[in-house]
């Protein structure tokens, strides 16, 4: 029987996306914050606001978070309009217009691979844009269904995507109307603007957390990409632990699998020991894929120089490296060729760019 297989992206996801097409660029605080330093003006903002919001290494939804506390709504208010467009900026060519990247690899691997062992339940993205749905539609011609508006789907072929911070391409309107995220007013856009407390109690936020629950139930699987479960992410980390806890009694079991840099995997174990996660250089796909680069060495020495590859942050993307130990390890493992339909995992596989 398949595995049955959820996928979590974080922002370290669409930052893996955005670098592999265009090295030097990326969707991570740093590249929001160099974007609101050059397009946006400060003359509305406090000095010494404008100074934190800019500073590299401060966390933009902790400053949001503390302005509100404070009651400064004019200053939060306005910097969450930064915020918004600054990623819709970085993210509308790639929306706009996608061209093969690692969402498209990915969904081809499950989509159209007969010899894969898992099954895709859904993803689920603490991510604004949308460069997953528009790859889905743009190169897989499937719909997505986002669980917030009714979907005829009687082929099944409809794509499930929890987004449960919102999304900027959902206009709030009752019943939710689904646009393009660069029509849509910032006053309009339904989402849960960043802070640390994200408001989830009301509709369709309250159904699309509940909802992702009952898919964690059923899951074998889920593997994180990009996220490194913090502070801001705190309301999804107990219902981690409850699908993994529950599924457990129920001798079923849930591998929670990290697909990010080491040293996240290692704040994430460190920070959190009720959950029992595996991390990327712990994954047999990894380890089998880094053992043929180095033939002979000891596993010790492997990790070690694994370790040291991933200290140059700029020059390393653990999401495309996975993807690439994935499927390496399916080929050896099943004899497969890779051929589909779309052809991208082979052409990503034997590094026929585009």
């Amino acid at each position: 029987m398949k595995k049955k297989v959820i996928y979590l992206f974080g922002a370290g996801a669409a930052q893996a996306v955005i670098k592999a097409i265009y090295p030097g660029k990326g969707l991570l605080t740093q590249d929001i914050q160099e974007v609101i330093g050059k397009k946006y003006s400060s003359k509305k903002v406090d000095p010494r606001i404008w100074n934190e919001v800019l500073t590299k290494g401060n966390d933009v939804e902790h400053l949001i978070s503390m302005l509100e506390s404070a009651h400064n709504y004019s200053a939060s208010t306005m910097l969450r309009k930064f915020y918004r467009k600054a990623i819709i900026e970085i993210s509308k060519d790639i929306s706009n217009k996608p061209p093969s990247n690692l969402y498209s690899v990915l969904l081809d691997l499950h989509l159209n691979n007969k010899t894969i062992d898992e099954e895709l339940l859904c993803f689920i993205t603490l991510n604004y844009e949308d460069i997953l749905e528009r790859t889905i539609k743009f190169h897989f011609n499937r719909n997505v269904d986002y669980i917030i508006t009714p979907l005829n789907d009687k082929r099944g072929r409809n794509i499930k995507i929890f987004k449960l911070h919102g999304s900027f391409n959902w206009l709030n309107t009752r019943p939710i109307t689904i646009k393009k995220m660069t029509s849509i007013k910032s006053e309009n856009t339904l989402w849960i603007p960043p802070g640390i407390d994200k408001k989830k109690e009301n509709y369709p936020f309250n159904l699309l957390w509940g909802q992702t629950m009952e898919y964690l139930l059923k899951c074998d699987i889920l593997r994180i990409v990009g996220c490194s479960l913090s502070r801001n992410d705190w309301g999804l980390i107990p219902i981690l632990y409850t699908a993994q806890k529950f599924n457990e009694k129920n001798s079923k079991g849930m591998t929670i699998e990290i697909v990010d840099y080491p040293n996240t995997i290692k704040g994430i174990k460190k920070n959190y020991k009720y959950l029992n996660v595996i991390g990327l250089m712990n994954l047999p796909e990894f380890i089998s894929f880094y053992k043929k680069q180095f033939r002979g060495a000891e596993d010790s020495e492997i990790l070690k120089e694994i370790e040291n590859k991933y200290l140059d942050f700029e020059k390393t993307n653990p999401f495309e490296d996975w993807l690439d130990s994935k499927i390496d390890y399916l080929v050896d493992n099943n004899g497969d060729n890779l051929i589909t339909n779309k052809n991208f995992v082979y052409k990503f596989y034997h590094k026929d760019y585009e």
